[in-house]
């Protein structure tokens, strides 16, 4: 599946959250990963962010059986 996470972390918390995305994801922009997955590693990825969040973390994510019902404009 196709799973694209953005995270919105206070400043001093990004570097916890980059890292922890970088193992399983491509890093697009800032606070924007993506890549495909299968669902065991959707599910160990979860786990793994659940355990870092504070009370004031949001995450947004959003995953996707195919490719064409995303929408990625390309910027550049």
């Amino acid at each position: 599946m196709h799973v694209i996470v953005v995270y919105d972390v206070p400043a001093e918390r990004t570097h916890i959250f980059r890292k922890l995305l970088r193992r399983r994801l491509e890093h697009l922009q800032h606070s924007v990963f993506f890549r495909e997955l299968t669902d065991g590693q959707v599910i160990a990825m979860k786990n793994e962010i659940e355990d870092g969040l504070e009370r004031r973390t949001r995450l947004l994510s959003s995953n996707r059986q195919a490719r064409q019902h995303l929408i990625l404009p390309r910027l550049v």
